[in-house]
C-alpha cells in the first residue's frame, strides 16, 4: 500500500482530479460540489483555469483526470460551434418597440432571408396587433395575440419592409411590443 503524504500526494501514484484541480479538496463533499458547480456555471473560463493546473502537474496526473480535461474541451467546443454551424445564433434585430401607440418601421431584407418575430402584450384581455408588409405594399404576415407569440417567415422578395404595430390599448401597463430579427441564409 502506498502512502500519501498530508497534501494527498505520493511519489508513485498518479494524482486524483481533486488532487490537483484548484478549489477541490479532499474529503470535503459539500465543498467539492460547490466548487464544481462553480466550474460547471463558468465553464468558458474555468477550462483555462483546469487547463493551466493540469499542465503544472501533468506529470503526475492520472488518465481519468486528462480525460475529464479533454471532455470539458469538447463540450466547450460543442458550445461555441453548434450555434455557428447550424445557423441557430440570433440575427440582426431590426426591430425593437415596446409602446402603447401605434408604430410603423421599415427594414431592408434580400430575398431568401428570414425574419422572426416575437409579438407580447403585456395586459390581458386586450391585443397587441403586428402586420408585415412586402416591398409591393402586400401583407405578409398579420397576426394579433392577448399573449406571446413568434413567427418565422422567409421572405420571397427584396426590398425595403415595413412594420406596423398597434397596440389596443394606450396605456403603457396594457400594452405590447414587437421584435422582428432579420436572419441571413444559412444563419
Amino acid at each position: 500500500m502506498t502512502e500519501r503524504s498530508t497534501d494527498g500526494a505520493s511519489s508513485d501514484q498518479p494524482l486524483s482530479f481533486i488532487e490537483w484541480a484548484p478549489g477541490f479538496e479532499i474529503g470535503s463533499t459539500l465543498r467539492n460540489l460547490l466548487v464544481g458547480a462553480l466550474y460547471w456555471v463558468t465553464l468558458p473560463v474555468s477550462v483555462f483555469i483546469l487547463t493551466y493546473a493540469y499542465m503544472a502537474n501533468r506529470e503526475r496526473t492520472s488518465a481519468v483526470s486528462r480525460n475529464l480535461l479533454v471532455l470539458c474541451f469538447a463540450f466547450l467546443l460543442v458550445l461555441v460551434l453548434v450555434p455557428l454551424l447550424t445557423g441557430s445564433g440570433a440575427g440582426d434585430t431590426v426591430v425593437d418597440r415596446e409602446q402603447y401607440t401605434s408604430t410603423v418601421d421599415r427594414f431592408s431584407a434580400e430575398e431568401g432571408d428570414r425574419i422572426k418575430v416575437h409579438l407580447q402584450n403585456k395586459g390581458t384581455g386586450f391585443r397587441t396587433n403586428v402586420a408585415i408588409e412586402g416591398p409591393d405594399g402586400g401583407v405578409i404576415l398579420s397576426e394579433s395575440t392577448r399573449d406571446e407569440e413568434r413567427y418565422t417567415v422567409e421572405l420571397e422578395d427584396g426590398g425595403e419592409y415595413t412594420v406596423r404595430m398597434t397596440p389596443h390599448d394606450s396605456t403603457p401597463s396594457t400594452s405590447g411590443g414587437v421584435t422582428v430579427e432579420l436572419l441571413k441564409p444559412g444563419a
